[in-house]
């Protein structure tokens, strides 16, 4: 027994003997020159990487906006649509059906989750009543053009706080409205346009009707009563909004990159990648963007995060199907994150087309950034690239 366990601690001591982290002197001679890896790095600044950058204006779908911003200032006037659809329960029906319903009240509550320009600069809407059927998928700044609506002004008893925003609706307008949910034919609902008034110089948000929304939709509160009985309520919300944009880019210098909310201008950085050896694995690749906040507009919520995704066309602004997003996230005054697995794809053979960036909350944002580019005057504030990566010696 002793002597077979004597054998077995040999085995063990001799199977680790040869495991050491470092080979022998023998071992070493027998693994092929170019086939030692190295841990080594690179960054464009030092390195002096050839690099360009520009902007460019894209499109959005703002029906897919969580949040709807009225308001305006001397570039932007954000107007929004809103519909609110009455379900009707069932007790009241037939007093619906019967006209024995009567409209006491009707008032409309929305609770600000988003502020640009601050929040003391002057604010106002005039509501109208939509007399066209509209859809948010496809209604943009011509459908607001054509828009047909009611060119009165059918609010009353506005009240404006940083918390809270309500007014009053007709009585009628809302009785129709609900027997537009049991009729459609003999009563429309096509909602409502909040248009900024000529003095407002801020714009404010609300939760829109989608699912990565945090803050409370608008609600509308309809104060009714059978006839001769008791007084009740209903509460409803949007089922449809939007918000559509008229604007203009603000003026930026040459030598930066804009980034807007809204209005989705997006950006183009591009690294020449020629110094980094063409086998080279990347353990991990850094970018940085520097931001100007002299030259940028940020809202009450911040724009903390830049999206990053790969181009497969530059040219047409194209960028490739079912890939990831990749982020930069808002650290002092840069923005800096992982894109590994972009840059391996160009040491890989695809197309170099370059970044393309954009601002992570553009759909629900009005604000903008202002990144250094390429061509700033100070070498440390351009867009910059970091690799660590495994070469073959």
């Amino acid at each position: 027994m002793r002597i077979a366990l004597r054998f077995i601690l040999i085995l063990i001591f001799i199977f680790f003997a040869a495991c050491e982290d470092s080979p022998s002197s023998i071992g070493l001679e027998l693994i092929p020159g170019q086939d030692l890896i190295k841990i080594d790095s690179i960054n464009s600044r030092d390195a002096s990487f050839q690099q360009n950058s520009a902007y460019f204006v894209d499109s959005l779908n703002l029906g897919a906006s969580s949040r709807i911003i009225i308001g305006k200032d001397d570039r932007i006037t954000s107007t929004g649509l809103l519909r609110f659809f009455i379900g009707i329960p069932d007790s009241i029906t037939a007093y619906l059906d019967s006209d024995s319903i009567q409209v006491l009240s009707a008032s409309v509550k929305i609770i600000p989750n988003y502020f640009l320009n601050g929040t003391t600069a002057e604010f106002d809407f005039t509501v109208h009543e939509i007399t066209e059927t509209w859809t948010p998928a496809s209604f943009n700044q011509d459908s607001l053009n054509n828009l047909s609506y009611n060119q009165t002004d059918i609010s009353t008893e506005r009240t404006y706080t940083d918390s809270i925003i309500t007014f009053k609706l007709p009585n009628d307008l809302v009785l129709k409205w609900m027997k537009n949910s049991r009729d459609n034919t003999a009563f429309s609902n096509d909602g409502l346009v909040f248009k900024p008034t000529a003095g407002t110089q801020r714009f404010v948000g609300f939760q829109a009707l989608s699912s990565f929304g945090t803050g409370e939709f608008a609600k509308l509160n309809v104060e009714f009563q059978k006839i001769n009985s008791i007084v009740d309520t209903i509460e409803s919300i949007p089922s449809a909004d939007i918000h559509v944009l008229d604007w203009s880019l603000p003026t930026v210098p040459a030598d930066k990159i804009l980034l807007h909310g809204g209005i989705s201008t997006k950006g183009r950085v591009t690294f020449d990648l020629s110094k980094i050896p063409q086998n080279a694995l990347v353990n991990k690749a850094s970018l940085f963007l520097y931001a100007d906040e002299t030259q940028s507009n940020l809202a009450s919520v911040a724009s903390d995060t830049i999206n990053v995704r790969i181009f497969a066309d530059s040219t047409a602004n194209e960028i490739v199907a079912n890939t990831s997003t990749y982020k930069l996230v808002k650290s002092g005054t840069y923005y800096k994150g992982d894109v590994s697995t972009i840059v391996q794809l160009w040491l890989n053979g695809f197309d170099n087309e370059g970044f393309r960036i954009s601002l992570s909350d553009e759909l629900r944002s009005l604000s903008y950034l202002a990144v250094y580019g390429s061509i700033a005057a100070d070498v440390n504030m351009r867009p910059r690239l970091e690799l660590i990566y495994t070469n073959r010696d």
